[in-house]
């Protein structure tokens, strides 16, 4: 069953990445599909393309998780930064990246991305303090 999800999850990943024009998967752009004109990107397809990227930020959160809880570190990390890569701003994934930095034994990294967080949260305003006790 988690597996299955976990497809779906990544599918959705991928049309929003194929639409934002990634490498990976293949590069296709929203002119490719016809979503774009000479001035730019129709209303809608910003829209679905919002939508789409909300939706693989939480498919990256929960595909993220479950690496982690599998001990699969190098996936969670992986799928985390390219989460991030997504919106910067997203706490799940920073949780779950600087927990799979470490229990995969990687203090230096876990303490640079946890300094990286830290100063997300400052720039927005929010205590580190404050948002580890909500969490």
């Amino acid at each position: 069953m988690i597996r299955l999800r976990n497809s779906v999850l990544i599918a959705t990943v991928a049309v929003f990445a194929a639409c934002d024009g990634y490498d990976d998967p293949p590069a296709l752009t929203c002119a490719d599909w016809g979503y774009e004109n000479d001035n730019g990107p129709a209303e809608w397809a910003v829209e679905r393309r919002e939508h789409f990227r909300r939706e693989a930020v939480e498919a990256a959160t929960i595909v993220a998780e479950d690496a982690l809880a599998s001990g699969d570190l190098e996936e969670a990390i992986r799928v985390c930064r390219r989460g991030l890569e997504l919106d910067r701003f997203h706490d799940p994934l920073w949780r779950v990246l600087i927990a799979a930095r470490d229990q995969a034994g990687d203090p230096g990294a876990a303490s640079r991305d946890r300094r990286e967080y830290a100063s997300i949260l400052e720039g927005l305003g929010v205590s580190p303090e404050l948002a580890a006790n909500s969490a």
